[in-house]
């Protein structure tokens, strides 16, 4: 029953009137296609725009990049498109307990995300000079690791792995950020 419900799901881009770029691939993992959505704003791709890169919540084990269309945040996202910038909503693979992805690969695959974006900042008319970060609960945390860790740190796939980038500043919206406290995160699987 559980994946029936979930092969029902619906899967919306957030309509905003202006042109987007959906399911961009950023990378591939074993079999499995990585993707972002990227909406711009109503300039569109005619100036390189300010970028913000949005990483989804969901404790690591859930969620995906269509959240950008539903939920509270679809206002703010169509106000920020109103205010000049474009955002990337990024798809990253999901911990699962047992399985082999964990917290740190959530955040390896947004930071190649971000890699991809600016390797490809002409083609998608990216304005390298002012990248931010916005994710909520889980992402609010992924978004904390994309401001403050460098871009060489935490590399993933090969070929993105020597892009840097400078990050002007980041929102998490209530990510967890208290690390001392072990027991939050480790669950008897260390």
């Amino acid at each position: 029953p559980q994946k029936e419900r979930k092969a029902k799901r619906v899967r919306k881009a957030l309509e905003t009137g202006h042109e987007r770029k959906l399911g961009v691939v950023y990378k591939t993992v074993g079999e499995r296609q990585l993707e972002f959505d990227l909406y711009y704003p109503a300039t569109g791709t005619s100036q390189p725009s300010p970028v913000i890169i949005y990483t989804h919540g969901g404790g690591w084990a859930a969620g995906s990049r269509f959240g950008a269309a539903g939920g509270g945040f679809a206002p703010l996202f169509k106000e920020l498109l109103k205010a000049g910038f474009s955002i990337v909503s990024v798809d990253y693979r999901l911990y699962s307990k047992g399985g082999t992805t964990r917290m740190r690969d959530c955040v390896i695959d947004s930071k190649d995300a971000l890699r991809y974006v600016v390797k490809q900042s002409e083609a998608l008319a990216i304005d390298l000079e002012n990248i931010f970060t916005f994710g909520d609960s889980a992402g609010g945390q992924i978004a904390q690791m994309l401001l403050l860790t460098s871009s060489e740190s935490l590399p993933g796939d090969p070929e993105l792995a020597k892009v840097t980038y400078a990050v002007k500043a980041g929102l998490s919206w209530y990510g967890p950020c208290d690390f001392e406290k072990e027991d939050l995160f480790n669950h008897n699987d260390r």
